[in-house]
């Protein structure tokens, strides 16, 4: 059996962890948004079809992965709400990726 000490030990270590998570989705949404303002504007600085081909494909992978935060986030949330929400949010990542995947294959 867990002495009541041991378990605020625990408690406090995933307290101290869960905020360390917080702080590195802040930090990873920061460093999103900079790419995505940063290749915005070389799009607009060079002009060239391929460069802003490019930039729309790493706009739309970053996207991704913003939607797969979201999926995972519901499904921390539990209960029959966040699964219904997680699995709406499965199929939209699924159709975003299978768009981004058939729009490169034919060379867009």
């Amino acid at each position: 059996m867990v002495s009541i000490t041991e378990a605020n030990r625990q408690l406090d270590e995933i307290q101290v962890k869960q905020e360390a998570i917080k702080s590195v989705r802040y930090e990873i949404l920061r460093v999103e948004s900079s790419i995505m303002r940063i290749s915005s504007e070389l799009g607009r600085m060079t002009g060239s079809k391929e460069v802003r081909q490019a930039i729309q494909e790493i706009n739309r992978l970053i996207t991704v992965f913003r939607m797969l935060d979201v999926t995972l986030r519901l499904f921390e949330t539990g209960g029959p709400h966040g699964w219904v929400l997680a699995g709406l949010s499965i199929v939209a990542t699924t159709l975003t990726v299978g768009s981004t995947m058939y729009d490169g294959s034919r060379g867009y």
